[in-house]
């Protein structure tokens, strides 16, 4: 694989998914795919996919307006990089690709389907890691108190007053 990638594969290969030639034949994004998937498997692979201009919108676009076989294999390379590893995910969300795992995952070939199913569940999980874990109300209420006397008031710009009745302290 190191071979591979210095020779320039992955730049050969994304021209060949964004300028596959007709006269030559039907298929030559299929299998250009395909090598991809193989080397989004492997972590030089992931790391020149993921710094080649231009490749992850490549996939994005393949998502939406790709032959069925062709948004199957753009699912599969984008399910084997964010699984492999976490970094890719972010990128990847940026494209604005879940709309189309959404299409795919309901009207796609067999395979398709069940592996945008599985990428979207892996975004949605991340976006869990990744959110703040939910407070309970009552730490909720207090950050408000607090909030509210950090500004100084009670949200009319005034400070809090406190109304007590007195009462003598001796009879």
């Amino acid at each position: 694989v190191p071979a591979l990638l210095t020779a320039g594969i992955v730049d050969a290969l994304h021209c060949l998914v964004t300028d596959s030639p007709e006269s030559e034949g039907p298929g030559w994004t299929e299998k250009a795919l395909a090598v991809l998937i193989s080397l989004a498997a492997t972590q030089a692979g992931r790391k020149e996919i993921m710094s080649t201009p231009g490749l992850v919108s490549t996939l994005a676009t393949l998502l939406d307006t790709g032959e069925p076989t062709e948004q199957e294999q753009a699912v599969s390379c984008l399910l084997v990089m964010c699984s492999a590893d976490d970094k890719c995910i972010a990128p990847v969300l940026q494209e604005g690709v879940v709309p189309s795992l959404v299409s795919i995952s309901a009207a796609g070939t067999g395979r398709g389907r069940e592996k945008a199913q599985k990428l979207l569940k892996l975004f949605r999980e991340q976006r869990q890691r990744d959110a703040p874990p939910p407070q309970q109300p009552q730490q909720q209420q207090q950050q408000l108190l607090q909030s509210q006397l950090a500004e100084g008031g009670n949200g009319g710009g005034g400070a809090i007053v406190c109304h007590r009745e007195s009462k003598p302290l001796c009879k």
